[in-house]
């Protein structure tokens, strides 16, 4: 009797990516404790009004249903699949996102939608990547504008923390360019797995010219809008005084910081991104590390405990975002 060869688990690949967010929201969370905040900031927590803390979880939450309305106007045209449906998969995605380090919830959307309803993997990451796109431009904007409402000199860091946001932004374009012009070469034809995924980036990227794109463009800017009032709605909680240019940094730093990978939560990245944006007004930096905990507890804390209840429920079907390779066998 012949034996199989034993396929190559996927764990050391995703363990990876599990080890660089570690690393990275290690090295944030050591950098803010360098600035002896943590004592200060847990007695600002202490003090928050609560009445502002209710108020920004329901600006998320309805910043996250937007989020929902954005990712189904771009795969309308390819995916019939209704808003609850594309509610439920976003719900568990950024839930993972917390819970779970380096944004491994991007790869869940993409399986989920290509095992349960059959929707090709470029299509749903070519909508990924736009949203991305619109999400980087967004932040990068909101950085340049607080820095430039900023009361001290810009700080390195922020500075950096844009240009990579750029950089990012830039280098999404170019693929999406290439991979595009990469499907219309003949010569591609040669190769048939090629040939096929790239046949599929030019439906998925055809939403750029339709109306549906310029309602994902608005469904951003009010999401921006949104988490930036929630943000700053924490941020008066704590006694803040809070001005277009800080909510702005605020805002753009946190969501630039996110694109990194972080660890569960994005806990040390949040915290050191808030404590920037808000020295940049001469505010205290405890004040911008108790802000980012209470986000991370009372705005984001909601979104895990639903996705957590949801594979409660539906745990059969959304192991299955799981690998083949990395799946038990019986022998």
């Amino acid at each position: 009797m012949t034996r199989h060869a034993p396929s190559r688990p996927a764990y050391p690949r995703w363990g990876l990516h599990i080890a660089i967010g570690l690393v990275v929201g290690g090295a944030c969370a050591w950098l803010t404790l360098q600035q002896a905040v943590s004592q200060s900031a847990i007695a600002a927590m202490t003090h928050v009004e609560p009445r502002w803390l209710a108020l920004a979880a329901l600006l998320h939450a309805v910043a996250l249903a937007v989020r929902v309305l954005r990712w189904r106007c771009l795969l309308a045209h390819l995916v019939p699949l209704s808003y609850g449906t594309f509610a439920r998969t976003m719900v568990v995605s950024y839930g993972i996102n917390l819970l779970l380090p380096a944004r491994l919830g991007e790869l869940f959307r993409m399986e989920t939608f290509k095992r349960k309803y059959g929707v090709a993997r470029a299509w749903s990451a070519s909508a990924i990547m736009i949203e991305r796109m619109l999400d980087m431009v967004t932040a990068v904007v909101c950085v340049s504008f607080g820095l430039l409402l900023a009361a001290t000199p810009p700080e390195t860091l922020l500075v950096a923390l844009s240009s990579m946001g750029a950089a990012l932004f830039g280098l999404l374009c170019a693929n999406l360019v290439v991979l595009v012009w990469l499907s219309r070469q003949p010569w591609i034809r040669r190769w048939r797995y090629a040939r096929r995924h790239l046949a599929m980036i030019g439906p998925a990227v055809q939403v750029m010219g339709k109306a549906a794109f310029v309602i994902a463009i608005g469904a951003t800017l009010t999401t921006a809008a949104l988490e930036t009032s929630a943000f700053s709605a924490v941020l008066l909680g704590l006694g803040v005084m809070v001005t277009p240019g800080l909510a702005a940094l605020v805002f753009g730093a946190a969501s630039l910081s996110a694109f990194l990978p972080a660890a569960p939560g994005f806990v040390g990245s949040y915290q050191y991104a808030f404590m920037l944006a808000v020295m940049q007004f001469g505010i205290d930096g405890a004040l911008g590390v108790a802000a980012a905990t209470l986000v991370q507890l009372a705005l984001f804390g909601p979104v895990a405990l639903g996705a957590l209840a949801i594979l409660a429920v539906g745990a059969r079907l959304y192991w299955h975002f799981l690998p083949v390779s990395a799946r038990p066998t019986s022998s």
